[in-house]
């Protein structure tokens, strides 16, 4: 899905506008970039790209007290990029409550400190791109680096990074239209990419949302010039998401999850939540899949919630130390302060199943703490013998009577950024997802679905999305039986016209899954 994503350029603590980077070609358009801010969370953006200028310019953040305000003043996850070279610096944002550092000219200039970004903050590390002539320029747009832009793209995917903010220099500022064809170039490294430069109408919008891999849409001059409502923005792109049919939905580069089900410290799995059987060390596993390049792991406790605990912490700082992909964590998540022991512990995402159905709030109260993005709604369910489907908690065991459409639906009004969909009736058969309950779910929210329960071949994972409309697949069974890799997951998604990140195998070698073979384990 694409998200449309406000900017506010810093320049001396006020919001101002360069056309094509040039710092003598400036438009202050406000003196009070914290009112800007609001008035876009008003206006329902879900995310805002902020760009320190004087930091670009000079090499170091020098506007982190504004950004500061303007994190604790809305309620939606902030992106930063500007003069962050070092991991100082990256720490230093990210503890400030930004949820995203964008990396540029460090990104060309010390690949080596994106790796350890990436490992360090998983899920938290975007990379900015800003090419001219299709070559990416640095400090500011100032300086040319001969680095041809795809390239350099492809080399971030293998150092851990998963998206991309691509700018047209040419085209920033100019109102004359996004580079669609250079975009074109960025999307076909299977890595998500965020566009920016030249959106000047509606329709540029609409435009972009349709293109396979472009997971954002960064429009600024064309909402301060009044080009564009800013509603109207959002309006088109949630349009292009909700479109008639699944070829004329927008869809980011196809996402495929590796699943790993904990309990008692170990990888388990069952079929229809039942005959648990080990599987095996849930380090060894995750690095596996992130080595072969899953595009996120998720790790749910499954015990956690019939026990009244939380996620066991240990496991999850063991995992996220050996991957670099992002981490979703589920399993007993009753409080705000679970969730921030999860998140220093090394998640990106948590997932909030049984609890959520017991107190709904607390959906709330994690996505003000700490952004809708950051919010995973996992729904357990079983299909009615008189038609349509039932959530289920604890584990399958527990009927709620609350319909799984109607649920999703308020998930997502209480503030949910995604919605994994598992079928009881499917999970580890391997004969399919429920594509019916997929593709209902998907028609009723705006937030990415995942599937999850029940995949067995490459073509249930197609079907998943061609038919259940997903935005991301759950994969468990396939993967730890070994009867397929990721590697070889995307490369059947490309075949069929699914677009999907091109893995890296080896590149992202680590920790214990770095000797052995292909898919990282030992016979």
């Amino acid at each position: 899905m694409s998200v449309v994503i406000p900017a506010i350029d810093l320049r001396g603590g006020r919001c101002v506008r360069l056309v094509q980077g040039r710092a003598d070609a400036e438009t202050v358009y406000a003196d009070d970039p914290v009112a800007v801010a609001r008035s876009f969370a008003e206006a329902g953006a879900r995310r805002l790209h902020v760009v320190d200028l004087d930091g670009a310019f000079e090499g170091l953040p020098r506007n982190l007290d504004v950004v500061t305000a303007i994190v604790q003043a809305v309620d939606i996850p902030v992106q930063l990029g500007g003069g962050i070279r070092d991991m100082a610096a990256v720490d230093e944002v990210l503890r400030r409550g930004v949820q995203w550092v964008i990396l540029g000219t460090a990104a060309a200039e010390n690949p080596a400190l994106v790796e350890e970004a990436c490992r360090k903050h998983p899920g938290r590390i975007l990379v900015g791109i800003d090419a001219r002539d299709g070559k990416a320029a640095v400090r500011g747009w100032v300086e040319g680096t001969g680095l041809d832009a795809v390239e350099l793209a492809r080399e971030m995917g293998r150092r851990g990074v998963r998206e991309i903010v691509f700018t047209d220099i040419a085209r920033d500022g100019m109102l004359q239209g996004p580079n669609v064809e250079a975009l074109g170039r960025m999307t076909g490294t299977g890595l998500r990419i965020i566009a920016s430069g030249g959106v000047s109408s509606v329709e540029d919008v609409r435009v972009l949302s349709r293109i396979p891999g472009v997971s954002g849409i960064i429009i600024g001059k064309a909402v301060y010039t009044g080009a564009v409502r800013l509603e109207d923005a959002l309006a088109a792109a949630a349009e292009a998401r909700r479109g008639p049919g699944p070829a004329a939905v927008s869809r980011p580069a196809g996402r495929v999850i590796a699943c790993l089900d904990v309990r008692d410290g170990r990888v388990v799995k069952g079929v229809r939540f039942a005959g648990i059987r080990d599987v095996g060390d849930p380090v060894e596993l995750a690095a596996a899949y992130d080595r072969q390049g899953a595009d996120e792991i998720m790790l749910l406790d499954i015990s956690a919630s019939a026990e009244g605990r939380a996620a066991a912490v240990d496991v999850v700082r063991r995992v996220a130390g050996v991957i670099a992909a992002p981490l979703t964590v589920g399993g007993g998540i009753g409080s705000v302060e679970n969730m921030q022991r999860l998140f220093d512990a090394g998640a990106a995402k948590v997932s909030l199943g049984s609890a959520a159905v017991a107190r709904p709030e607390l959906i709330k109260e994690g996505a003000d703490a700490f952004g809708r993005e950051r919010m995973v709604v996992a729904i357990d369910c079983r299909r009615r013998p008189d038609g349509g489907w039932e959530v289920f908690t604890h584990g399958g065991r527990t009927a709620t009577g609350l319909d799984a459409v109607e649920w999703a639906r308020r998930a997502e009004a209480l503030g949910a950024g995604e919605i994994v969909l598992s079928s009881i009736d499917a999970d580890g058969t391997k004969q399919g997802y429920d594509n019916e309950l997929n593709r209902r779910v998907a028609e009723a929210v705006r937030v990415p679905v995942v599937a999850s329960g029940g995949a067995g071949t490459l073509q249930h994972l197609l079907d998943g999305f061609v038919q259940g409309r997903v935005d991301a697949v759950l994969v468990a069974s396939m993967l730890h039986d070994k009867e397929t890799s990721i590697a070889r997951i995307k490369q059947f998604l490309r075949a069929a016209g699914v677009p999907a990140g091109e893995p890296e195998i080896g590149a992202r070698a680590s920790g214990p899954a770095a000797e052995g073979t292909e898919d990282g384990t030992e016979h």
